[in-house]
């Protein structure tokens, strides 16, 4: 197993335990994750017990409920709390691993439950932010996560509805889907209500061929990989919706096509809440072009977790050049999942890619790329 060889780069888990607060570096193998599409990022460490002893640390002093911080140097990756603590022994070995999620996990594993559940005339910000305080009234009834919004998250929301039974995560992203915003947490475990793709990463990832046909020696990108996967993509796809005042014969309507599909295959979304005729066209275009962007993903595995020597951590929602010779691809691109990983292959940041404009509320790309199927997908 590679050991984590530059002090100033161990992950750190800040625990308080029984009301008090520990810092542990001996893991042996760490995974941290955040994607644009999950609400909570996630952690995993481990540590042999040899390692512990050899610590001076009997017993590793966590236990599930524990508030957890995650740092990679004194770069805060991650505010949470420990879900499940394994301990294993068997002939040959034994050891502790640590599973846990930010503090946003609370909203993807919990019911939606403020009343009465309806919000009409209110800002998207404000309903979110109702939904991640909790339904009170007291503090025992409180999730209390900070929101962190765009400008966009302003706009008016003429009605708004929970659903039975629906996680309070789903209620947010499904507001928030309306309006071409995406949900993920932040290293402090801030919910943020965004509009992808206004960072730029400090490098350019590149898997280029050299001369002879071996790996360029330039390259920072150690594998990579291309899945297309056409299975959630749509011929057509119609949303359909209720105007202000919610009588049937006043039903919005839009559609949009993908026309990289060569098939008849149609799909009907409900709107999540009251529409115009324009709102659901841009709906529709939304969800085109999502499918689209989700069916073509790339994953780039790269050596370390930053960026540059001492830069930036890599991290979700950064546009990055690609020069890849395999994909053909060659290209700004998106990072929409970033997987910091210490394992016996060392430290190494995976990274998971796909077109920014599959992002954009009314998005377009360029027909002249790889991409092209996005492009067809998108074009009114």
């Amino acid at each position: 197993m590679a050991d984590d060889f530059d002090p100033s780069e161990r992950v750190r888990v800040r625990v308080d335990h029984d009301k008090e607060a520990r810092d542990l570096t001996i893991w042996t193998a760490c995974e941290i994750s955040r994607g644009l599409d999950r609400g909570a990022s996630a952690f995993s460490v481990a540590v042999g017990r040899g390692k512990l002893k050899d610590a001076g640390i009997g017993a590793l002093p966590v236990a599930e409920f524990d508030a957890a911080q995650v740092l990679i140097g004194e770069d805060l990756v991650l505010t949470g709390w420990v879900d499940k603590v394994k301990r294993s022994r068997t002939a040959e070995a034994h050891g502790v691993s640590i599973q846990g999620r930010s503090v946003t996990a609370d909203l993807i594993d919990c019911a939606a439950a403020n009343s009465p559940g309806q919000w009409g005339g209110s800002t998207l910000l404000r309903i979110v932010q109702d939904l991640a305080r909790g339904p009170g009234p007291g503090s025992d009834r409180r999730f209390n996560i900070p929101v962190v919004a765009d400008a966009a998250a302003r706009a008016v929301v003429p009605n708004f509805e929970l659903e039975q039974g629906e996680s309070v995560f789903d209620a947010i992203e499904r507001a928030a889907r309306f309006r071409g915003l995406i949900v993920h947490d932040g290293p402090t475990g801030a919910l943020h209500v965004v509009r992808p793709g206004l960072r730029r990463a400090e490098v350019t990832l590149r898997h280029r061929d050299g001369p002879d046909g071996e790996p360029d020696p330039d390259n920072n990108v150690l594998e990579s990989e291309v899945t297309v996967d056409a299975s959630k993509r749509f011929s057509e796809v119609v949303v359909k919706g209720q105007k202000e005042g919610g009588l049937a014969k006043a039903g919005a309507k839009g559609s949009a096509a993908d026309r990289g599909v060569p098939r008849f295959r149609p799909l009907i979304v409900a709107a999540e809440g009251q529409a115009t005729d324009g709102d659901a066209v841009e709906r529709a275009r939304w969800e085109v072009a999502r499918r689209a962007g989700k069916a073509l993903q790339m994953t780039h595995s790269v050596r370390g977790w930053r960026q540059t020597p001492g830069g930036a951590l890599w991290d979700v929602d950064l546009v990055v050049p690609v020069e890849d010779d395999q994909a053909g691809v060659y290209r700004d691109m998106l990072v929409v999942d970033v997987k910091w990983a210490l394992d016996d292959k060392g430290r190494r940041s995976v990274l998971t890619l796909e077109p920014p404009e599959a992002w954009h509320p009314q998005p377009f790309v360029d027909t002249h790329t790889k991409w092209a199927s996005v492009a067809a997908a998108v074009r009114g």
